[in-house]
């Protein structure tokens, strides 16, 4: 893109960087009060890519070929800045209505929480289109790999518990970054179902509100995986199918759909069903 096609748009070149100025009070950051003055981008090929302020970094890249003039360029600005203030204020109900405690950094306005379950604590934190992700994750004191695919979405689940189940299950089996020894093994002390349906019978029924979580351990070979799933509502669950490489698997079901852990796995590896064990 040529310099003087950015002037076109109201770009000003600072070095290898365009600079795009705001009028006072065209755009101010809801926390602090002050104005943003001028939007920084770092120009790639036909796109731009904001570098400052930090109010706005990680907005979507910006395809000149889809702006007019400076003011279309500037309605632009205006509305990722409009539309992160609003998921950021959406987002942080949805947290407060799970018992979380939403923080909003005043520099950035990124929005995070912290969940503590067991011996796990989750840093969750969002990014400029209101997605979850799992920015951070501990196990006790060690911090657990994590990485883009972390991302889920929190509106599925209706109570804490169900999400805490989901992410546990997520990284139970995740290897820890060089702190020193990975983490211990952590013996599986739930209840069999067949132990539960032997006390109180088959025709016995979850209440339609209750949490439900599902945990089934499975092998190939010597490789093993694992098989979480947590009630959203009714007969709707969120599962998740996971091994020492990373998840496999990651989506929402109906109970009368789902063929089984077994089969779930055998799917995912090309395998056959025969292939893979119940621990």
């Amino acid at each position: 893109m040529t310099e003087e096609v950015l002037k076109k748009l109201g770009l000003e070149m600072e070095g290898t960087e365009a600079v795009l100025s705001l009028r006072p009070g065209e755009a101010r950051n809801p926390l602090t009060k002050s104005d943003i003055t001028a939007v920084r981008f770092m120009v790639m090929g036909d796109r731009l890519m904001i570098v400052e302020p930090p109010e706005l970094v990680g907005a979507p890249l910006i395809h000149l070929g889809h702006i007019e003039d400076g003011d279309a360029l500037t309605d632009l600005v205006l509305k990722n800045l409009s539309d992160h203030v609003f998921n950021v204020d959406r987002r942080s109900s949805e947290l407060t209505m799970l018992g979380l405690h939403p923080v909003v950094d005043e520099k950035s306005l990124q929005l995070s929480a912290k969940l503590h379950s067991d011996d796990f604590t989750f840093l969750l934190a969002t990014d400029r289109m209101g997605n979850f992700r799992v920015s951070q994750a501990m196990r006790g004191k060690m911090e657990l790999t994590t990485s883009s695919a972390r991302a889920f979405e929190l509106s599925e689940f209706r109570e804490r518990r169900a999400l805490e189940a989901y992410l546990v299950a997520m990284f139970a089996d995740v290897v820890s970054v060089a702190i020193g020894t990975p983490p211990p093994v952590v013996a599986v002390r739930g209840i069999p179902l067949r132990d539960i349906v032997k006390a109180f019978g088959d025709e016995a029924a979850i209440p339609p509100k209750s949490s439900l979580e599902i945990l089934v351990e499975l092998k190939v070979g010597e490789r093993k995986y694992r098989f979480a799933a947590a009630r959203l509502g009714g007969t709707t669950f969120r599962g998740l199918l996971a091994g020492a490489e990373g998840k496999l698997w990651a989506e929402r079901f109906e109970l009368a759909d789902f063929p089984g852990p077994s089969e779930l796995l055998a799917r995912a590896l090309k395998i056959p069903i025969g292939q893979v064990k119940v621990v």
